[in-house]
């Protein structure tokens, strides 16, 4: 309890002053210029979400990092108060709409200018050290994921690290044509489980070549589409230059703990839903994974929310996420019975 104390308190201060620069977790609230301001608001309250259930379930020495873009001063300083510090995003180039990953598109997007989800390129600037403050690690965890146990040990796995999405986790009702539709990277056939892997949350080291890289591919267009359902966003990218630079190898199996899907794989990879502690999918159906992390229920009534989702809405709502007594009873509505760690 003195340690989460203390944690608290550095925040209040904003840290050790001339400290060195330690693994981070990370985020971005990016809201797209067509998002109404309806949109735009439930966009902001997702995002403070989710900082506030990873200040009260790991209470990090620093508090993570969202970069941010087309909020209001007052939806920022709510992602702030959940216990984030917030860094304006630099921005996205113009989209090279004659590069190849463009001139591939589906026929039925042939009057689009630019990818619907373009937007996504913004996490891109994660990679640069300048822009995470100089953080040698650092664990990338969209906004739409929550923390429901203590997620210290993600900082502390080996990099590059993310959650590979093999045959064995296709949706039952997501027929193979669609699922490996026939993935070419630079004029070679490459499985989809080899190489489609979840940008959702990514254990990684800044480095500023690899940005440079990185940006480099988002102004040429050279990269492949790995997922045409979802044409075509940051993953896609960053999947086609690890395939490149990781050929033979790969970047390692994020335990399914880490990012907690409810695919069938996901549950075969687990075992034990008490290991669980980021759940990523949308709002539904996060409820239901919920559910069953925190409380084994695997078929919640309809309507229902879980316990753990009342009491964080609860700490959000009367800005208790730095308390240490909130972040106590978010504990007990989500207790931690696994036996050892997760990799």
């Amino acid at each position: 309890m003195l340690r989460r104390l203390v944690a608290f308190a550095a925040w209040g201060v904003g840290g050790r002053a001339g400290s060195s620069p330690r693994p981070r977790f990370a985020s971005m609230c990016i809201a797209a210029p067509s998002l109404a301001p309806k949109e735009r608001e439930a966009l902001a309250r997702r995002c403070a979400l989710h900082a506030c259930s990873l200040s009260l379930t790991t209470a990090p020495r620093d508090p993570p990092l969202v970069l941010v873009s087309g909020l209001a001063a007052h939806q920022v300083a709510a992602i702030e108060r959940a216990g984030a510090e917030t860094v304006e995003s630099p921005g996205l180039p113009p989209w090279n709409a004659s590069g190849d990953v463009w001139r591939r598109r589906p026929p039925a997007l042939a009057a689009s200018k630019e990818p619907a989800r373009l937007y996504t390129y913004h996490k891109l600037h994660a990679w640069d050290p300048r822009v995470v403050k100089g953080a040698p690690r650092v664990a990338f965890v969209d906004a739409d994921a929550i923390y429901v146990r203590n997620a210290s040990a993600l900082l502390e796995i080996e990099p590059p690290s993310a959650f590979y999405l093999r045959d064995a986790c296709r949706p039952p009702n997501i027929p193979w044509h669609r699922w490996d539709p026939g993935i070419e990277i630079d004029g070679e056939p490459v499985p989809k489980a080899r190489a489609y892997w979840n940008t959702g949350v990514v254990v990684y080291e800044p480095d500023a070549t690899v940005a440079r890289d990185l940006w480099r591919l988002y102004a040429t267009g050279d990269f492949a589409s790995l997922d045409p359902d979802q044409y075509v966003c940051e993953g896609d990218l960053l999947q086609t230059y690890y395939w490149r630079r990781w050929r033979g190898s790969r970047p390692h199996v994020l335990n399914a703990a880490w990012n907690f899907r409810g695919y069938k794989c996901s549950y075969a990879d687990v075992a034990d839903a008490s290991r669980v502690r980021v759940v990523h999918k949308e709002e539904r159906r996060a409820i239901t994974l919920i559910f069953d992390a925190c409380e084994h229920v695997r078929a919640p009534p309809r309507g229902a929310r879980p316990r753990f989702l009342e009491e964080l809405v609860s700490a959000l709502d009367v800005g208790a996420c730095r308390s240490p007594a909130a972040a106590a009873a978010l504990r007990r509505t989500c207790p931690d019975q696994a036996q050892g760690g997760v990799g």
